[in-house]
């Protein structure tokens, strides 16, 4: 959660498509050293890396969401239940295929050379990587549009005056 703020807000400041980006990069990062230890502290840390690529893929994707729908709110509340349907689907589909695949990709096996202890976790990496590619070559940047010249810039009501 804490994650999600910070890399929220820094998506706030330098661009959506960065974090939405950094999302499965960090994703297969860490089901790779999932997928290649049996060292308690190294599964923690993956832990935490797939914790921080939610935080950054959520908040810069529905930020990249409101953006993109700007005077349309009705598009906008589609495309968010959209992705919540999604998500929630998709992580209701993972369990399932997941424990389907563990049945033949549960014993450990030398691919390339590496030895994967739990090669079932490298399936998942190929999944990160697959919509890694999507989104850098998929996925445009979208700005707010620019005020108009000649129209004051309005104080938030929570910032007191000067």
């Amino acid at each position: 959660l804490i994650g999600a703020l910070v890399l929220g807000a820094m998506s706030d400041r330098y661009g959506r498509k960065v974090f939405i980006i950094l999302g499965p990069l960090l994703g297969a990062i860490a089901v790779q050293i999932a997928a290649v230890t049996t060292f308690i502290w190294l599964l923690v840390v993956s832990r935490l890396l797939a914790g921080l690529s939610t935080g950054s893929s959520i908040p810069a994707t529905l930020g990249y969401i409101s953006e993109a729908t700007v005077g349309r709110p009705s598009l906008r509340a589609r495309i968010i239940g959209f992705f919540d349907v999604t998500l929630v689907v998709g992580i209701t589909v993972g369990a399932y295929v997941g424990g389907y695949l563990w049945k033949f990709f549960s014993e450990p096996r030398t691919v390339a050379g590496i030895d994967l202890m739990s090669p079932a976790f490298s399936i998942n990496a190929l999944i990160y990587l697959a919509s890694l590619a999507m989104f850098a070559w998929g996925l445009s940047d979208v700005r707010r549009p620019a005020r108009r010249a000649g129209r004051p810039r309005r104080r938030p009501a929570w910032r007191p005056r000067r």
